[in-house]
C-alpha cells in the first residue's frame, strides 16, 4: 500500500510537495510520521528500489511542471507584446485613414460624378481608395497590377454610387 501511495505522490500535488521523497526517508531511518513494517531483506530491497524510482519520477515531474510554468509565462509575455503591436498598427491605420479621408472622399466623388477619369488616377491613390476609403479586404492590394486595382475600385464605386443615391 505504501509503494502505491509513493507512486501516486510522484504526480501532481504530491510531486510538488515532494511527498514521495519524504516517504523514502522512512527507509533511511528518518521517520517523518510514516512507518513501515518490513518482514524480510527482499521486501526492504524492493521498497528501497521502488522508493528510489518514485523519487526520480517525482523530481522529473516537478522539473517538467516548472518548465511548463516558465513556458506559459513566456507565452503570456509574447501575447502581451503581440497585442501591443496590434494596437499600435490599428492606431497607425486609423491615423492614416483620418488623414487621407477628405482627399479620398473627394476623389471618390469625382470618379462617381464623372468629373475624373479612373485612367488619370495614380496606382497609389487607387490602393489608398481600396485600403482606407472602402476598407476592402483584398489580399495583396499593394501588389495588384493596375488593371486589378481599377477593376476592384470600379466595382466598389458602383456600390458606393448605389448607396449614395439611395440615401
Amino acid at each position: 500500500m505504501i509503494m502505491g501511495q509513493i507512486l501516486n505522490d510522484c504526480i501532481g500535488d504530491g510531486a510538488k510537495k515532494k511527498l514521495a521523497k519524504r516517504r523514502i526517508n522512512i527507509i533511511s531511518s528518518n521517520v517523518n510520521s510514516y512507518s513501515r513494517l518490513v518482514n524480510s531483506e527482499e521486501q526492504l530491497k524492493n521498497a528501497v528500489e521502488v522508493n528510489g524510482i518514485a523519487a526520480l519520477l517525482g523530481e522529473i515531474r516537478a522539473d517538467a511542471d516548472e518548465e511548463r510554468a516558465a513556458k506559459a509565462a513566456k507565452t503570456k509575455a509574447n501575447d502581451f507584446e503581440k497585442a501591443q503591436r496590434k494596437n499600435a498598427t490599428a492606431a497607425a491605420f486609423t491615423s492614416k485613414k483620418e488623414e487621407l479621408q477628405p482627399a479620398l472622399a473627394a476623389l471618390a466623388e469625382g470618379l462617381v460624378s464623372g468629373a475624373l477619369s479612373i485612367d488619370n488616377v495614380k496606382n497609389g491613390d487607387l490602393v489608398n481608395l481600396l485600403k482606407y476609403f472602402f476598407e476592402a479586404s483584398i489580399n495583396g492590394i499593394s501588389k495588384l497590377k493596375r488593371e486589378g486595382l481599377m477593376e476592384n475600385v470600379l466595382d466598389l464605386l458602383e456600390n458606393y454610387k448605389a448607396c449614395r443615391v439611395a440615401v
